[in-house]
């Protein structure tokens, strides 16, 4: 893996990039943009993303340790194989995304609105929603099950269960 400098990468736009094998060690991206950009094998620790847009992107085995996305958009994108451990979104509006076979470790989802958003072979059971919205979110019964407590009757109503 390859370490990048600290420090706040601002107003970048990244368009059809690819990145991988890279470590970003409490790095700031502030109103950036990835636009069908693809993240492999890389690794966010204490990051902080800002009011930044991944757009119809990929992040693929990518790790997130105590890592932060705040006001931002994800739209499109895939999180595969991905892990995210002590992080948190906050804000962030999900709309046609994914996570796939990916590790929500103590994940925590403020006040996001979630449109369109599957989680395909995820853990949920540690992972928290307060105030988040959801509209055709798709999980599986067991997924829900972990999670049933913690949901509002008007975030179960934007739920889909779908078979394993």
């Amino acid at each position: 893996m390859t370490k990048c400098r600290v420090g706040t990468f601002e107003n970048e736009r990244y368009t059809q990039k690819q990145f991988s094998g890279l470590i970003f060690n409490k790095s700031a991206f502030d109103e950036s943009e990835f636009i069908e950009s693809i993240f492999t094998d890389s690794m966010f620790r204490r990051a902080t993303l800002r009011d930044s847009k991944f757009i119809e992107s990929t992040l693929l085995r990518t790790t997130f340790n105590g890592s932060m996305f705040l006001d931002c958009r994800i739209s499109r994108s895939v999180f595969s194989e991905s892990a995210f451990d002590i992080s948190g979104f906050y804000r962030v509006v999900f709309t046609d995304s994914r996570f796939s076979e990916s590790v929500l470790n103590k994940t925590q989802f403020y006040r996001c609105p979630l449109a369109n958003v599957k989680f395909t072979g995820c853990d949920l059971s540690s992972c928290s929603f307060p105030g988040c919205t959801f509209e055709n979110v798709e999980v599986t019964q067991k997924q829900i099950d972990s999670l049933a407590t913690t949901l509002t009757e008007e975030q179960l109503k934007g739920v889909m269960i779908v078979e394993n």
